[in-house]
């Protein structure tokens, strides 16, 4: 299980990055001027002040009847039937198998993973620990969908639908572990000359924020202090947690 919302004692410095995991992916920290932060990793080279973006569902781990394979009440390591696209160490730890459809005591599970197996290709059964047990048996008709926690690989992209996991607050290697600020002033590429005041979402220039994106993303926060200059690091105040 993972371990209980905590306000210190945390493993890595909120300006440290890691090669190795010392938190929670997803951990919410707070400071004591009001700024959040989330545990990440990073899938490629974070710049800091950048947005990143969550990492995406994989097509072939998603909408999967698991034929042949059943889950009882209790267990706390199953097995799911994966299709045709390698699964990969780690991939999906501290992520969620979902019980997507079948019988209707089964639906609508959702288990935490804590460690699995790999596939280097797909097209066979993988086998999942999980941090929390299964409530409901599921049956061998019934289908699963395995959801990567959003911040194992975030990225400075443009995949803007894929949502916003938080701001880059250092340079961070590829793979390495960091944290993301979202929520509280933060520091921010602005792509557009944004007014004071305005409500910013993501930009279709990777790793930006401005007013109007092309997307519309949910609210991500608002320029404070001044107006925001374009190609610029401004301030923000971010409105998530």
């Amino acid at each position: 299980m993972a371990n209980p919302f905590k306000t210190q004692g945390w493993n890595q410095g909120l300006y440290e990055q890691s090669a190795t995991k010392k938190e929670t992916l997803g951990a919410l920290r707070f400071t004591a001027d009001g700024r959040s932060f989330r545990y990440a990793r990073a899938s490629g080279a974070l710049a800091a002040g950048k947005a990143c973006i969550m990492a995406p569902a994989i097509a072939n781990h998603i909408k999967q009847a698991n034929t042949g394979y059943t889950m009882s009440v209790g267990d706390m390591s199953v097995n799911v039937l994966i299709g045709a696209t390698a699964l990969t160490a780690n991939q999906y730890d501290d992520g969620y198998l979902q019980i997507y459809d079948g019988a209707a005591g089964a639906v609508g599970q959702q288990m935490m993973i804590s460690s699995h197996g790999v596939s280097a290709a797909g097209s066979e059964a993988v086998s999942l620990n999980l941090a929390e047990p299964v409530r409901a048996a599921v049956i061998a008709t019934d289908s699963f969908a395995l959801i990567p926690n959003p911040w194992s690989v975030v990225s400075n992209t443009t995949a803007l639908a894929n949502g916003f996991a938080g701001i880059a607050v250092i340079a961070v290697t590829t793979l390495y572990y960091c944290w993301l600020q979202t929520g509280g002033v933060g520091c921010v590429l602005n792509q557009a000359n944004t007014a004071l005041g305005s409500n910013i979402n993501l930009s279709a220039t990777a790793g930006a924020l401005e007013t109007s994106a092309g997307y519309t993303s949910p609210f991500i926060g608002n320029t404070i202090g001044f107006a925001n200059v374009s190609a610029k690091y401004n301030p923000i105040f971010l409105g998530r947690y």
